[in-house]
């Protein structure tokens, strides 16, 4: 936990008024990690919209825009 906060706060450069959202299937080590663990410890908010990668670049943008409000400024696991 100490180091998935941590690494939540340094390596994604987490700022207070961050909202994150993540790709991540929440099943997976990085989902629990940086879509629970990381986020609960240092009081982050996060929005969790479905489980699983996006099929596609123009859905990870569809959500960003539409739903993200262009304020999803930390994305992980896009492959």
């Amino acid at each position: 936990m100490l180091y998935t906060a941590y690494t939540f706060k340094n390596v994604f450069q987490y700022k207070e008024d961050d909202v994150y959202w993540s790709a991540a299937d929440i099943g997976w080590i990085i989902g629990y990690s940086y879509l629970v663990y990381g986020l609960l410890a240092n009081g982050a908010t996060t929005v969790v919209i479905f489980e699983g990668v996006p099929i596609n670049e123009e859905a990870m943008h569809c959500c960003n825009y539409s739903i993200g409000k262009k304020k999803s400024l930390i994305k992980d696991t896009w492959w």
